[in-house]
């Protein structure tokens, strides 16, 4: 099978104690044709002479003269980019050295309406060095009102340092949306599905290292990002309580973790007013009127509850 030239997209702000991990685990690949872009966007610490003292021709550095966002860094690496096929890499994550060589086949496999191939992938908490599966959800092209479930976020779990899309359909849908503050990877993946096919395949192929302080746990952000994505989507939302329910239940959710109590409530009310409330909702919306204490220690245990159960499931299924 022929191998295409893969353009590996990495951008990276102030990461210099991590962009070696993410760097050596690209040019590792079984996959040898691969160019791999990073994008310096702004960063103010060592990073530079990090990628410069790693010697390999297919490496490409760019730098911007100031911090633009991810989203513009994506955007920019795509713009310099050489290949037809396209990966993402984080500054701080690490791929499985047959991560491409498994996804380039898979995609030049599929039919052209697939426009990406994506897996679960391996959690990494970097403070206890403690690993769990990540699981994603599962699509493929015989998947049913795709659009429709990716447009009530059925795509949320879908991590881009997991992907390998096609240029052509990143070009043909726009390229990463430069207004949001997060969660730019998840509105890409609306718009790619409701064009295109998404193809999962079942191995993780990435190491995810979990940070307090990554941009995830960015709870302001992700309220930004929730309210944006609704009003982008107002018109094909509509009124269909299906796919407005999720984006309720990620707001109500933010506001509660911001302190922002009373609209959280207000959020998990329409909730229960639209019909697409659970028992979790409201219990939820009952611990939140009791203040954050009560909801932080609730919050607390049932996540490391789910943590032990998903690290389980884990251990069992590699041996």
């Amino acid at each position: 099978m022929d191998q295409p030239l893969v353009s590996v997209v990495l951008p990276t702000y102030n990461r210099a104690y991590t962009i070696s991990r993410a760097i050596d685990s690209v040019l590792n690949q079984t996959y040898f044709n691969l160019e791999l872009i990073v994008v310096d966007d702004g960063s103010n610490d060592d990073t530079r002479v990090v990628v410069e003292s790693i010697y390999d021709k297919r490496i490409k550095y760019i730098k911007n003269s100031k911090s633009m966002g991810a989203a513009f860094a994506r955007n920019l690496g795509i713009k310099h980019s050489r290949g037809d096929l396209i990966a993402f890499q984080d500054s701080d994550d690490e791929w499985l050295p047959v991560k491409l060589l498994i996804q380039v086949n898979a995609l030049l496999e599929s039919d052209q309406n697939v426009a990406l191939v994506y897996s679960p992938m391996i959690r990494v908490y970097e403070e206890t060095k403690e690993e769990c599966l990540f699981s994603s959800p599962v699509f493929c092209p015989e998947t049913k009102d795709f659009y429709r479930k990716a447009l009530a976020l059925g795509v949320m779990g879908i991590g881009i340092q997991s992907c390998l899309i096609r240029k052509s359909a990143l070009l043909h849908v726009g390229g990463f949306d430069e207004n949001l503050p997060k969660w730019i990877d998840l509105e890409l993946f609306i718009r790619l599905a409701r064009e295109y096919k998404f193809q999962y395949i079942d191995k993780p192929l990435v190491k995810y290292y979990f940070s307090k302080v990554s941009i995830s746990t960015n709870v302001t952000a992700q309220i930004n990002a929730s309210k944006y994505i609704m009003g982008k989507y107002k018109n094909d939302i509509g009124g269909d309580p299906k796919i407005l329910a999720p984006h309720l239940r990620v707001l109500a959710n933010a506001y509660i973790k911001n302190k922002e109590f009373y609209k959280g409530r207000e959020c998990l009310k329409k909730l229960i007013n639209i019909g697409e409330s659970t028992l979790k909702d409201k219990i939820k919306l009952l611990i939140s009127l009791f203040g954050k204490d009560a909801y932080y220690f609730i919050e607390n245990v049932y996540h490391k509850v789910k943590f032990k159960q998903l690290k389980n499931i884990f251990v069992n299924s590699q041996e």
